[in-house]
């Protein structure tokens, strides 16, 4: 089985890079972060590890709000139900292989100015941090 754990990723303009004034030898593209993991799939329909993995899944991804929904609030025989239609998977991870494509290929300038653009903006900040982080600008 193949997992891929998709990050941070973001569309870098020419315009950013600040050799586009210099040479004009720049082209668009995309940044980005990932995992891939690769290991042996094992599927899972039995009920007890099926319910405590919905019930840690819910458990965490409800934690943030202000009344949380919990398993237990659905009737037990409705989740029985519906636990019939979900077949769990694990797996056992033989590899993991991460791919960053953040500038790094770029130079200093243009990787600093990728930082400054992308700084500026709400949803693109992560992305500047591993430009910043993995790039090593200062």
């Amino acid at each position: 089985m193949l997992v891929v754990f998709r990050g941070h990723d973001a569309y870098v303009s020419p315009s950013l890079y600040a050799t586009k004034k210099e040479t004009g030898k720049v082209v668009p593209t995309w940044n980005c972060a990932m995992v891939k993991a690769r290991g042996i799939a094992k599927l899972q329909d039995q009920g007890q590890w099926l319910a405590d993995q919905i019930k840690a899944l819910t458990a965490a991804r409800e934690a943030s709000r202000a009344e949380p929904w919990a398993v237990t609030d659905a009737p037990r025989e409705y989740i029985e139900t519906q636990m019939k239609n979900i077949v769990g998977s694990e797996i056992e991870v033989t590899a993991l292989e991460g791919k960053w494509k953040v500038s790094q290929n770029q130079p200093e300038t243009n990787r600093r100015s990728v930082v400054a653009g992308f700084s500026g903006d709400e949803e693109m900040r992560e992305m500047a941090e591993l430009v910043r982080t993995y790039g090593k600008v200062e």
